[in-house]
């Protein structure tokens, strides 16, 4: 499990975990009663072995009936960091920009979601996750 969250963690905000998130990590899974066999952890361990990329992945199956077993995941570790020192600028931009700048980097972001969703749904086909 110290595995998964340290790829996650670097996926998604590019650098190593503190031993308090992987604890807690852990944690999370125990109290939620996330079986380490449940049927989807062999799609997390085929992303983690070939080094996939997470988040174009969790964007493409997160559009299932049930969330999926990488979105519960990556949600529980946005969850932990979200309230932990050092994450606060990932959530949250205390920057005075003008509304131009806004608008470009919005549409910027925008076109690089749906170039991670198509990126994602190549890849669940690629590997037939």
């Amino acid at each position: 499990m110290e595995r998964e969250c340290n790829y996650l963690h670097t996926m998604m905000f590019a650098s190593q975990p503190s031993k308090t998130v992987i604890e807690q990590y852990e944690q999370a899974h125990r109290k939620l009663g996330i079986p380490p066999d449940h049927p989807q952890q062999a799609i997390i361990e085929t992303i983690l072995r070939s080094g996939l990329d997470v988040e174009a992945i969790e964007l493409a199956l997160r559009c299932q009936e049930r969330p999926h077993l990488l979105t519960i995941k990556c949600r529980i570790l946005a969850y932990i960091v979200e309230t932990s020192n050092g994450y606060y600028p990932a959530f949250v931009n205390n920057k005075h920009t003008y509304w131009l700048c806004v608008a470009i980097s919005m549409a910027l972001h925008v076109i690089r979601a749906v170039f991670k969703k198509i990126k994602g749904k190549y890849l669940v086909r690629k590997y037939a996750l």
